[in-house]
């Protein structure tokens, strides 16, 4: 749904540039047609968001469950996607109880399945990566829903998601620019922290700005509601980062021109969304 933020690269003369060869034209075009397309669907129906919503998350757990597979874990897709499904039914109807007694549901269901399939020898490893798909992909996602359903939830959702973009630029800018000192050798050795702060900076000032004009002049919840985004947002890309390095993979698939997969897109901004929906909760109160 979104480019993955908060943290930009540099590139020395021994190591392959941001994006690994990408087409850097492609890349823009795509990120942009859906950084828009998201933005246009939030604002226009709430519904029409829960659809492309949990469509993705859906998206987004095959992705996932197929490089599990392919990595000798047992996990079957019904349960996994019947468990997202309830998981939006229920914050659909009836907001956070519903996302947790879905949740409550959709585990039960996976633990279930795998119970009864598969060979016991990987059984609760293959459990544990079930409970963990559903608790990545589309629990956290749905916190994009509870915001989307909040007073004024479209405004809400569009500065969350700004938030998020503006940190990836800002961090790719800056990392650009002025990249020197690595954020995290281990994880992602070309990451910076002079990306991370652009990206901080930009994610704030962004922000500032959306809010004064979608949410009453408030500039000040966009301020920190970028500051939040921009630093939550990083930590979901360093995650995905150190999973993908695990399982020695580049990215969870081809299915984005320019982009990878669609988890590729979305990690940073699942990661965002409860910690942004929280703040916004407490500074401007819920439905």
């Amino acid at each position: 749904m979104t480019t993955t933020p908060a943290s930009a690269e540099t590139a020395p003369a021994d190591e392959k540039p941001r994006g690994g060869g990408r087409n850097l034209v492609t890349a823009t075009v795509v990120g942009l047609t859906l950084f828009i397309g998201v933005l246009v669907t939030a604002w226009w129906s709430p519904l029409a968001f829960a659809i492309l919503l949990y469509g993705a998350c859906m998206v987004a757990i095959m992705e996932w469950r197929s490089q599990l597979v392919g990595h000798g874990r047992t996990i079957a897709a019904a349960p996994l996607l019947v468990g997202t499904a309830l998981m939006a039914v229920g914050t659909w109807f009836h907001g956070a109880n519903g996302l947790a007694a879905g949740t409550f549901a959709a585990v039960l269901l996976v633990l279930a399945w795998r119970a009864f399939s598969g060979p016991k020898e990987t059984m609760r490893a293959d459990a544990y990566a079930g409970v963990m798909s559903l608790a990545w992909i589309p629990f956290l996602g749905s916190f994009l829903m509870l915001t989307e359903t909040d007073p004024d939830g479209w405004q809400r959702v569009i500065v969350l998601i700004v938030g998020v973009v503006a940190a990836d630029t800002g961090a790719l800018a800056a990392g650009m620019t002025w990249g020197r000192t690595p954020l995290h050798t281990r994880v992602s050795p070309n990451k910076t922290w002079e990306g991370l702060a652009g990206g901080l900076v930009l994610a704030t000032v962004a922000t500032a700005v959306f809010a004064y004009f979608l949410l009453d002049g408030q500039w000040w919840v966009g301020a920190v509601v970028g500051l939040v985004a921009a630093l939550v947002s990083v930590v979901g890309d360093l995650a995905e980062s150190a999973i993908k390095r695990s399982l020695n993979i580049k990215d969870m698939s081809k299915l984005i021109p320019g982009h990878g997969g669609l988890m590729d897109r979305m990690d940073s901004m699942f990661f965002a969304a409860p910690v942004v929906f929280v703040a916004l909760s407490l500074m401007l109160g819920t439905a």
